[in-house]
C-alpha cells in the first residue's frame, strides 16, 4: 500500500510536466523504478549522486530530468548519513 501511495504522489508531481500522465504515467514511473542507476558517494562535497540511466522513450527521459530537478529541490539527506541526495540522469 505504501508503494502505491508513493507512486500516486509521484504521478501527481509528474503531471505538471508530463502531458500523457493519465494515459501512461504509471508505466513511466514503473520504468524509472526498474531502470538501472548508479549511486556514487562524493564524501568531499557531502553528496550521494544517484545517476539514473536513460529510459526507452524521449518523453520519459524528459520526465526524468524534470523529476530530478524537483527531487533535488527537496534537499533530502540519505538516511543515517550527512550525504545530500543529488539526482542526475544520463538521458540526453
Amino acid at each position: 500500500m505504501l508503494a502505491y501511495r508513493v507512486e500516486s504522489a509521484l504521478l501527481g508531481i509528474i503531471s505538471e510536466f508530463y502531458k500523457d500522465t493519465n494515459k501512461d504515467g504509471r508505466m513511466v514511473l514503473k520504468e524509472i523504478f526498474s531502470s538501472d542507476a548508479d549511486m556514487i558517494p562524493d564524501y568531499q562535497n557531502h553528496k550521494l549522486i544517484v545517476r539514473l540511466h536513460s529510459l526507452s522513450a524521449l518523453r520519459a527521459n524528459q520526465a526524468v530530468k524534470e523529476l530530478c530537478v524537483l527531487l533535488n529541490q527537496t534537499e533530502t539527506y540519505y538516511s543515517y548519513t550527512n550525504l545530500l541526495l543529488d539526482y542526475k540522469t544520463f538521458a540526453s
